[in-house]
């Protein structure tokens, strides 16, 4: 596969996704040379502009609320530039949900 042929087919996956805040579902993002897994920076975010609020926890863990649904929590653990593992995906999604917004 030539580069141009890699160029086209990542700018076709790029026009069917849709525009949320986290448009890699399925945890890794493309990339011209390869596949970038999903940062835990990008979950933070997404969580944040849904209105939830963190607040530290030990180590590098971090527990994730909602203002208008305390019962809704959900623990990232590590630092913003470590790849996101695939639960940690689910937790988000599945919280997104609940106040009904999307990944």
């Amino acid at each position: 596969m030539l580069n141009s042929d890699i160029l086209v087919l990542i700018s076709h996956r790029a026009q069917q996704r849709s525009n949320s805040p986290l448009d890699c579902a399925d945890q890794v993002c493309y990339n011209i040379g390869g596949v970038v897994p999903l940062k835990i920076k990008k979950l933070k975010a997404a969580l944040s502009r849904a209105d939830f609020y963190s607040r530290s926890a030990k180590g590098s863990h971090t527990v994730w609320r909602h203002s208008a649904y305390p019962e809704i929590r959900v623990t990232l653990s590590g630092k913003d530039g470590d790849d996101a593992q695939q639960y940690q995906i689910d937790d988000v999604r599945a919280a997104l949900s609940k106040v009904g917004k999307e990944l």
